[in-house]
């Protein structure tokens, strides 16, 4: 070895990739369907507690019943007798069944407000991700809200349904809520694609990034 040539450290050295460093695509960097379905998980069961606390809280109320319950009250009635339940049974059931339609449609709107408003739910935010614009630059509370009423426009005409001023039109506004939310389900899976975009992402244009990935400009 000539001593007048030292060679570099080993890793301090010329780099062998003739391609370069690797930079990640924006597509790498947004969140993949899996962990974005276990924020989904993780709000299903937050909800499902709180939803559980409300309705046995509302159930000690009076609440007027939805018309969407009304439609099936014969159906109740025939499996009450089916089971050969007491008044008090039958009755603590009804307002069980009351409770907890108002209960999911109070869990409901406060979980879209909190990712409308903040641009993560309570799901995102324990595995610290957040919604952005499709570039992966930080969003604004207008494309949050955005994407909130695409999102859930299902469960925004199921909650119209259910309002008392509009239960004249409970079965036209249902059936559309089913239909939207059946696209909308099967529109999460393409997540699974190369760019890693649900419907609702690609029709207002934002995606799921882990918090650090996001760049505020």
């Amino acid at each position: 070895m000539d001593n007048g040539h030292i060679p570099p450290p080993p890793g301090q050295g010329p780099s062998l990739n003739p391609f370069g460093a690797y930079q990640p695509t924006i597509e790498d960097l947004r969140a993949g369907f899996g962990i974005r379905l276990g924020a989904l998980v993780i709000d299903g069961v937050i909800t499902a507690i709180v939803a559980g606390i409300l309705t046995f809280a509302l159930s000690t109320l009076e609440l007027p019943m939805p018309e969407i319950l009304v439609e099936s009250q014969d159906a109740l009635d025939e499996a009450f007798k089916i089971l050969n339940l007491s008044g008090d049974k039958e009755s603590f059931i009804s307002s069980l069944i009351v409770g907890s339609s108002y209960a999911s449609a109070i869990t409901a709107v406060l979980y879209m407000l909190i990712e409308g408003l903040t641009g993560a739910s309570l799901g995102k935010r324990i595995l610290k991700l957040t919604v952005a614009r499709a570039d992966g630059t930080a969003g604004t509370q207008s494309l949050f809200l955005s994407r909130m009423f695409v999102k859930n426009s299902d469960r925004i005409l199921h909650l119209m349904a259910i309002l008392p001023l509009l239960t004249f039109l409970s079965g036209p506004v249902e059936s559309a809520s089913s239909i939207i939310g059946f696209v909308l389900f099967i529109g999460c899976f393409l997540a699974l694609g190369r760019n890693r975009l649900a419907l609702h992402d690609m029709v207002v244009k934002t995606a799921v990034f882990k918090t650090s990935d996001v760049r505020y400009e």
